[in-house]
Order: C-alpha cells, then sequence, then structure tokens
C-alpha cells in the first residue's frame, strides 16, 4: 500500500464585490490500494460569508472520480469540479465544510498542486480582488503588473540572461515553516521572469471587479 498524503492550500477567491476573499482546502488521501483511493476535502471559509461553492482541480496522472458524497462531483478529462449541496453550500467565515470521493489511478497517485474556489486560483502574484468601484466608462479595475508577464520560471530553464528558478513559482512547492508548508499555488510551466506569460494574463482578466 502506498504512502498516504496530505496537501494544504491557501485559496482566494469570491464573488465579485465582496470584501475579503479566501479559503484553506485541505485534500488528504484517506485510503489506497493498487488501483483506486479515497480521499475527503476540508474547505474552510476565512473570507466573506458563501451562499454556494465551487472548487475545481485537476489530476497529472489519469486519476479518475468514481464516486463522491456530500458534493456534487464531476469530471471532464484531468479536470475535476465539486459543487455545494443543498444542505453544505452555505459558509460563514470561519466555517468548514468536507467532502469525500473514491477514485481509480494508474499507480501514480499525485496530489493535486493547485485548486480554484469559485472560479480564482490562489497564487501566480495576483493580490487580493480590487475593491474601488469603476469610474463612470471604465468596465473594470484588475490587479496588475505588466500585464501578462512572468514573475520567474516554475522549473529550471537554461538560458543567458542569468536568471534562475524561483522554487515559489513551482506549483508542486509545499512550502516551509515561514508559511506554514502551505502549497506555492502558483500555475505550471511559468517561463522566465519578465516574458509573457498567457495563463497569467488569463488569471489576472478572470479576477477583473466587476467581472469581465
Amino acid at each position: 500500500m502506498a504512502a498516504l498524503g496530505l496537501v494544504t492550500a491557501t485559496v482566494f477567491g469570491a464573488p465579485a464585490g465582496a470584501a475579503t476573499a479566501g479559503c484553506k482546502v485541505e485534500y488528504q488521501i484517506t485510503n489506497q490500494w493498487n488501483t483506486g483511493f479515497g480521499a475527503q476535502v476540508v474547505v474552510t471559509n476565512t473570507g466573506d460569508p458563501l451562499a454556494a461553492w465551487t472548487l475545481e482541480w485537476s489530476y497529472a496522472n489519469g486519476q479518475q472520480v468514481t464516486q463522491g458524497w456530500n458534493a456534487a462531483i464531476t469530471q471532464s478529462g484531468a479536470a475535476v469540479t465539486a459543487k455545494s449541496l443543498s444542505y453544505n453550500g452555505s459558509l460563514a467565515t470561519g466555517g468548514s465544510t468536507s467532502f469525500g470521493f473514491n477514485a481509480s489511478h494508474n499507480g501514480t497517485n499525485a496530489v493535486p498542486p493547485t485548486f480554484k474556489l469559485n472560479g480564482n486560483q490562489a497564487g501566480a502574484g495576483l493580490g487580493e480582488r480590487p475593491q474601488a468601484a469603476p469610474a463612470p466608462g471604465i468596465d473594470a479595475y484588475v490587479w496588475m503588473k505588466p500585464p501578462g508577464e512572468s514573475d520567474g520560471a516554475s522549473k529550471e530553464i537554461p538560458n543567458n540572461e542569468g536568471k534562475g528558478f524561483d522554487r515559489m513559482r513551482d506549483p508542486t512547492y509545499t512550502g516551509n515553516a515561514r508559511n506554514g508548508n502551505s502549497m506555492s499555488g502558483a500555475l505550471p510551466d511559468a517561463p522566465l521572469a519578465g516574458q509573457w506569460f498567457s495563463a497569467q494574463f488569463q488569471e489576472l482578466m478572470n479576477n477583473a471587479h466587476p467581472a469581465l
């Protein structure tokens, strides 16, 4: 039997216009056998009260959810979506809920490196959702540095610019004592710092206020 796994991620996200957003996600492999496993996911709301929630993640090793409980779980390819039910969608600030599922695997069963809550991903240097109401003639505000500019490479990339690998840009990095051993929440496949990073630009647009 393979070793069980636990990963904790801090995820930022809430409906547009919320004053504060945040959530802690604990994903734990509770049981594992040759071709399958069971998992428990705990969602703790650290931001404004939520009326409903949707948690998304992707698998890298062909895992397939076969059944679940306490959430409506669907899967398309590697992408998994878990939606709250009528009795557990409401989460006060500090409130928690949990759901579980069984799934199959092909021998490798890495835990998901990142999660999205209500469409917003942790990390990627996004900061908090803007709060100011747009001025007349402006559709929305977004928090951004030069749009689409990479913060740093998520893996070692040979180059002649003297730019190295930034561990905090690695989505598999499990953190250190200073950040409570929390996952980095970074986007995968980031290029060298300063280069165009389409996925990060899309995340910036997804965090516009109000939504675009």
